[in-house]
Order: structure tokens, then sequence, then C-alpha cells
């Protein structure tokens, strides 16, 4: 960002970096790391700085579709000037990969699953468009593709902390099951950067149940998490809670819960700030608060707004149901979250102490060992 705001200085007609400078600025208020009008401001202002230089060149355009699609969620008029973009450079992998992108929040995973394996034949080596993929194979509950794509990233990047991530999801899924997916994660600690992978899948090392795990867990301090405070309090607070202690875990959980009670105070149409609001009610035993927040969270981001997100939300619900011991709302919830792609599957079901009060529900049984969807090549 820096760099960027130098450059426009020394010289204010360059126009690729006003349009990179806008996509930052966007970034950052769609990341809600500052989810403010001055903000969606900047953006706006150096987009429009870049389109009265270059209006017809790929940058510009890809920051207009960017101020459309991380200001606004107009994924309808982001996908018009990604499109136009890929018409001027055809084989443009980053404008690829931002199509893919679109057809995620649209509810076009298919579409979106062969475009980011397009983006990735053009950028072999692209971390970012490996990372996206195996994201989205994930969530479709596509382990094999998902391996695929982290199996690429690792190639690239021996080292990077998402390819241990995703791979370790796919083993869960396999024969090998927990254990499988434990050796990876503990191999991924031996060969990148084991703060940041325990602060990135730190739920993952809580579910699989190993002690040693909790314990590092448990030793991961603040900065490890980078902006993602929230992460630290609630993997803190669970860490003690599977540790078998429920008083040391409270304050973790309340601070959690102020954190996101500030964020919902200043930003009422937060949507993930009510789901996290709610979960954290949820974990301190405020049943009907809990219920609200999240319902509130789905009502704000529904799917049809963005079949991305919206899954998320429907996510969240479902944890607050079952950590309120709330069986049947609980499984109707999950048995609509395991229709579409959500970050919710089987295996994790299956380890996941977040569903214990569910685990004498044959229901629950039969969602935790329901067989994975053919996959079609």
């Amino acid at each position: 960002m820096q760099a960027l705001e130098q450059a426009v200085t020394l010289d204010s007609n360059f126009a690729a970096a006003w349009a990179l400078l806008s996509m930052s600025h966007a970034f950052i208020y769609w990341r809600h790391w500052e989810w403010t009008p001055e903000r969606l401001e900047l953006a706006r202002s150096a987009m429009e700085r870049a389109t009265t230089l270059q209006p017809h060149a790929l940058e510009t355009r890809l920051a207009r579709g960017y101020y459309r699609y991380w200001g606004f969620r107009d994924f309808v008029g982001a996908l018009e000037e990604f499109d136009a973009a890929l018409r001027s450079r055809p084989d443009d992998a980053e404008t690829i990969d931002a199509i893919s992108l679109i057809q995620r929040r649209q509810g076009r995973w298919a579409e979106a699953l062969a475009t980011i394996a397009h983006a990735g034949d053009l950028e072999p080596r692209s971390v970012d468009i490996a990372g996206q993929g195996a994201e989205t194979a994930c969530l479709m509950r596509r382990f094999s593709d998902c391996a695929r794509f982290a199996d690429r990233l690792l190639r690239i990047a021996p080292d990077a902390v998402d390819g241990y991530f995703y791979r370790s999801l796919t083993a869960l899924e396999s024969r090998g099951g927990a254990t499988a997916a434990q050796r990876i994660l503990h191999e991924g600690l031996g060969r990148s950067n084991p703060r940041r992978l325990l602060a990135l899948a730190w739920w993952l090392f809580l579910a699989l149940g190993a002690p040693e795990d909790r314990d590092a867990v448990h030793s991961v301090p603040l900065d490890a998490y980078g902006s993602d405070t929230v992460a630290y309090y609630d993997a803190q607070g669970q860490a003690r809670l599977l540790g078998g202690d429920s008083v040391g875990a409270r304050p973790y959980f309340d601070s959690l819960r102020a954190i996101v009670a500030e964020r919902v105070r200043r930003r009422p149409e937060d949507e993930v700030a009510h789901g996290t609001l709610g979960y954290a009610y949820a974990r301190l035993g405020r049943r009907s608060e809990a219920v609200r927040e999240g319902r509130r969270a789905v009502k704000l981001l529904p799917l049809s707004k963005d079949a991305y997100d919206g899954a998320f939300r429907m996510s969240d619900l479902a944890v607050i149901y079952a950590l309120n011991g709330q069986r049947d709302r609980a499984i109707e919830e999950l048995l609509a979250v395991l229709a579409l792609p959500s970050p919710i599957s089987p295996g994790l079901l299956r380890v996941d102490p977040t569903w214990a009060l569910l685990r004498g529900d044959p229901r629950f049984q039969q969602l935790a060992n329901q067989p994975l969807p053919a996959e079609d090549h």
C-alpha cells in the first residue's frame, strides 16, 4: 500500500498504480479490516483516477470489477468488467481467477472449479490460484480435486501452510481419517512455519484430539494470528475447554464476545460479527441471545445474496444450535448445509468436539457417516 501511494505521488499519471491502489483499499474494506465509508471512498477515488487515465486497460477494468465486488457485492457488475478484461487478454490468469471468485458467489460452483483449473493451467506456478482451487474443491467436498490442488501448492511452495491445511482436510475424509490428517499436519509443522500453521488450522489440531496438539495451540501467541484476534481468543478458550478447564476457558470466550459485540455496535449490518457474537453467546451459555444473533447473520446475508459467505453464516447457526443442545434445529440446519458447498463435511462432524452434544442422535450419526458424492472427471 505504501509503495503504491508513493508511486502515484511521484507520477500522478501512473494508471496501473492507481488501479492497484484502488484494489488495495477495496480489499481492506471487503475484509472488514476498515469497513468504513472513508475507506470505500479511497477505493472509488483511485479507481476513477485510473479510469480517467486508461479506461480500457486490463488493470483498470479489474479495479472497477473489484470495486463493485468488494465494495457492494455487485457480482453482475463485477463480472461485466472481468469479462471485458478477459476479452482484451484471453489468457490472463489473474482475470480468469477473478471470474471464478464471482462464480462461487453466484452459486455456480462447478463452473468456478473449472474456471480456476483453467487459470491454474495458464499459471501453473501460482500459489494463489492453487490455494484458491484447493479451497473451492474442499468446500464442494470434491476431496480428490482438493488434494490435487493442495499437492500442486506444496510442489510450488513446500512451506505453504495452506497446502498442509487442505491436504489434511482431504485426508480426514479418506480411510486414514483422523490419523492421516494428523500425520499431514505434523509434517507441516516440521516443513513450514509452525506458528503460522497452528494459527491457521488451530481448530483442526484441536478437533483431532491429541493432547500435544492442544498444548501446542495453547502456546501460540496472539501476534501469530495477525489481525485475527477473534481466532486467538476462540482457540485459547477451546484449548482450555478440551483440557478440562471450563473455568479458565470462560474469560477467553467473554473476551471474544466483547470484541465482536463492539463490532456489532459500530457496524450493525456486519453479518460476520453477528454470527461470531452468536457463537460467543453460545459458548457462554446465553442460548436465546446466541440464536438471535445467528439468525440475524443469516438474514443479513442469505444464500440468494452470496452463495459463498451465506453458507458460512448457515454453518455458524448450525454450530450455535449444536452448542445450545438444540438437536432438532441443529440437524435441520446441518441437512441444509451439507446439501450445498460449505465448510462442514462428514469427516469434520465425526471428529470436531463442537458437535459432541449431537453424537448420541442417530440422525447425526447418519450425516456424519454418509458417503461423499462421486466425483466426475
